[in-house]
């Protein structure tokens, strides 16, 4: 199922969600390796989410304190991908896992997306006030 999901991907998109695989690799320490887990579907725990969401809002981990608004959406998602009428239950199902990553890093750009706009925006009214208006 993993492949069917990816083969259309384009680099970025599999970069994205190979990191995604990384991380929850770390989270999980103990997911099957291939080929047995080709028909597992990997979870995280009651305990490796807990710890997950430690870590995330911790903060004695000062390396991960300048991602705080993405980290808080990542977490809020993966506190969603636990509810009981999910694929895993109340495990987190490794593509459950990629999605609230990935979902949080798209809600972020799309964030920055817009502050960046409207600075410019912003910016290009202040150069019409300054100069008078008018195309250049």
């Amino acid at each position: 199922m993993r492949y069917t999901r990816t083969c259309c991907l384009t680099t970025g998109e599999k970069k994205l969600l190979e990191g995604a695989d990384e991380l929850f690799m770390k989270v999980n320490p103990d997911v099957n390796s291939f080929p047995a887990s080709c028909c597992v579907i990997e979870t995280l725990g009651k305990a490796e989410t807990m710890l997950l969401l430690r870590v995330i809002r911790d903060e004695k981990h000062h390396e991960v304190r300048q991602y705080r608004e993405l980290l808080d959406d990542f977490a809020s998602k993966i506190k969603e991908a636990a509810g009981e009428d999910t694929d895993g239950g109340r495990a987190i199902t490794q593509d459950e896992f990629a999605g609230a990553l990935i979902t949080a890093l798209n809600d972020y750009m799309a964030s920055a997306n817009e502050k960046v706009s409207n600075a410019l925006t912003a910016e290009y009214e202040e150069m019409e006030r300054e100069i008078g208006g008018g195309p250049l």
